[in-house]
């Protein structure tokens, strides 16, 4: 019976983490992305905010295969102290962008996103505790090693495969 395998929440978010960029600078004077290069796990938001009052923008030049930048960019030019604009990215890698109207004063910045393991960690834990669960239920007079429960031979699950990239919607499992 894998009707265990029910209570499985893989479509759970961990945490996604909003990571605040300042636009311009405060006082107005300096055109600069604050911090230049960030580095957030998938799933994670990067929100820029105005934070001198210039009209800024953000347009991404380069992208990750998968990963759309004209949906990433926000083109509109925003100039009110504390405007924001928000993007989520999913797809792992590197994304380059820039302020259009403050691109030949080197107004540029890098995101990186890194995969996040933590969603694999927990969908592996869940997965370990479901089948444990089952596997006492199974085997019932199975020798009692610690208080916790019957001694379990996990091994199977290290032929567990990820066929999908881990992302905040969609995971794929397949035990074979």
């Amino acid at each position: 019976d894998m009707s265990p395998l029910n209570d499985l929440e893989i479509d759970a978010p961990l945490s996604p983490k909003t990571t605040v960029v300042n636009v311009g600078s405060d006082p107005p004077g300096s055109l600069i992305f604050d911090p230049e290069t960030v580095t957030i796990k998938s799933g994670d938001t990067v929100s820029w905010v105005n934070v001198d009052g210039i009209p800024h923008d953000v347009v991404f030049k380069t992208v990750p295969e998968g990963a759309d930048a004209e949906a990433l960019s926000h083109k509109q030019l925003w100039s009110t102290i504390g405007e924001s604009a928000n993007s989520t990215f999913t797809v792992p890698g590197e994304y380059d962008y820039y302020c259009s109207p403050h691109l030949g004063a080197g107004m540029i910045g890098k995101i990186i996103v890194e995969e996040d393991s933590r969603r694999l960690r927990k969908l592996l834990d869940d997965a370990t505790e479901i089948v444990e669960d089952v596997a006492s239920d199974l085997l019932p007079n199975t020798t009692t090693t610690n208080s916790t429960g019957p001694e379990v031979d996990m091994s199977p699950l290290n032929d567990l495969e990820i066929d999908a990239p881990l992302s905040p919607n969609t995971t794929v499992v397949n035990v074979g």
